[in-house]
């Protein structure tokens, strides 16, 4: 660079320079979520080519103050599992609220069924157990050492610049062969308190968890059956990731009813479970939280699963059947992602159903899947991970529930080719359009429903294309909401 340019450059108000550096702004790495491989690594970049507005702080103290408060955009938070003798003093104060609310309502309010809340009377006892106090140290250390850093002077109230949040944890919180973690409910509020006090500091637009599945489930407020946990090795870390932006007005709802932008998370930690089903999440639960507009899950690989004896049994411990329970008419999520690799058919299914078709329920538009690894993945070609699998099953699992998502013969009330109420699913994408067979199933399927392939794998009902005839603003808002979902 001439020094006439870097005159030029440095001339320039702080305002100015201070936009331009926003183009270097890149999507962090966490919010790759198609990612075949979740481990802890996600959010790392290879080197500083990957990593523009740290190389610029090494140029000059005037660059180096002008890019700090961006560095602090995308934040990560690691929460590891570990024995402390420390009380958590942070989240002391909420946990006793919380405590006593939840301890009302398991036994005083009348307002409840009596069968509700019963599994919980059977194991409440006030004092946490050895595990419900780790986790909760846990919890409250990475929140202490997360406001002190925000709060630190030199990173200049970093806290209203944050834009995105990863939490990341390693270690299953629950090894054992119950159900649920039904005698840690101190877990659960332990994560309420969380959750309450990370909001009060942070409003960020995005928030990715990242886990393994017993940790994620607690971290989200969820059921999770462990039962079969030994035979899925490929969904030991999964990946939840929400967030919020303007809806396309191709997509509101004119009568959507009136929703809370803020759930109160003082509210007792309610989890409706039978035993071995799922339950909905809890109101605390960071689902809840905001007014989310996108929801996506990886849930990584089942493949391993396919070498055991009768696999279609086995119970996948996977967050998507707790997640699925979650959707209600007064949420303002409109698109679901799904993203798993060769995952069983009959446990897909039901959650999927519920959230885009079964009864109306929610109010999602969009929904995109990917369920079959990439025509270059070497996942095939690795022994470890195929072992005695039949190769065939695997494929028929992922055929059939592609059927079952588009062919409205098997899809039930209301199907796609019904115009029916204005909630309904309206927009299909997928991301296994390379492989010829799936391709043809969903093109066969969506064509008998009337619907139009609008861009490459991506397919609209033919009410939502009427409408967008009739649109003063035609397709572009729309294809811009649809097309931010797919980050590879």
């Amino acid at each position: 660079m001439s020094e006439t340019s870097k005159r030029g450059l440095e001339s320039l108000p702080d305002e100015i320079r201070s936009h331009i550096l926003t183009y270097l702004m890149l999507p962090p790495p966490s919010w790759s979520w198609q990612k075949n491989t979740l481990n802890a690594n996600l959010t790392h970049a290879s080197d500083l080519r990957g990593k523009p507005l740290k190389s610029l702080t090494l140029v000059s103290k005037t660059w180096y103050r002008l890019v700090s408060p961006l560095l602090y955009t995308h934040l990560q938070l690691h929460l590891p599992i570990h024995q402390a003798q420390a009380e958590p003093l942070l989240l002391a104060p909420r946990l006793k609220s919380i405590t006593t609310n939840f301890k009302e309502w398991l036994f005083n309010d009348p307002g409840y069924p009596r069968d509700t809340r019963l599994p919980y009377r059977h194991v409440w006892q006030d004092a946490r157990t050895d595990k419900a106090a780790v986790w909760t140290t846990s919890l409250d250390e990475q929140l202490s050492s997360l406001f002190t850093f925000l709060e630190s002077p030199k990173n200049g109230s970093a806290s209203y610049g944050v834009q995105s949040l990863t939490i990341i944890a390693t270690e299953e919180l629950s090894k054992n062969d119950l159900d649920y973690i039904r005698d840690e409910v101190h877990c659960l509020i332990a994560t309420t308190a969380f959750w309450n006090l990370l909001f009060e500091k942070l409003n960020p637009l995005r928030v990715s968890v990242l886990a393994p599945p017993s940790t994620l489930a607690c971290l989200l407020g969820c059921s999770m059956n462990m039962l079969d946990a030994w035979a899925f090795p490929g969904m030991a870390m999964q990946l939840v990731s929400v967030w919020r932006e303007a809806r396309p007005v191709e997509v509101a709802d004119q009568n959507l009813p009136a929703s809370e932008n803020y759930y109160d998370m003082m509210k007792p930690v309610e989890l409706l479970m039978q035993p071995n089903e799922y339950g909905r999440p809890a109101l605390s639960s960071l689902i809840y939280i905001r007014p989310w507009t996108h929801l996506a899950v990886n849930e990584g690989s089942f493949l391993e699963a396919y070498s055991t004896y009768e696999y279609f049994h086995k119970n996948p411990p996977g967050i998507l059947a707790s997640v699925g329970r979650a959707f209600r008419l007064e949420m303002e999520m409109w698109s679901v992602a799904y993203k798993a690799v060769f995952p069983f058919g009959n446990h897909i299914g039901s959650p999927l159903d519920r959230i885009t078709y079964k009864g109306n329920s929610s109010n999602v538009r969009r929904l995109y899947v990917k369920l079959a690894p990439d025509p270059d993945d070497t996942i095939l070609d690795d022994p470890s991970q195929v072992g005695k699998a039949d190769i065939a099953d695997c494929w028929r699992e992922v055929e059939s529930a592609y059927r079952f998502l588009t062919d409205p013969a098997l899809r039930g009330e209301p199907d796609f080719a019904q115009s029916g109420t204005s909630r309904e699913l309206e927009m299909f994408g997928f991301g296994d359009g390379s492989i010829t067979s799936i391709k043809e199933t969903v093109s066969s399927s969506l064509a008998t429903a009337e619907w139009q392939e609008v861009t490459s794998n991506e397919w609209h009902s033919s009410r939502l294309l009427s409408r967008l005839e009739t649109s003063t603003t035609g397709g572009k808002a729309i294809t811009r909401g649809l097309y931010d979902m797919q980050i590879e």
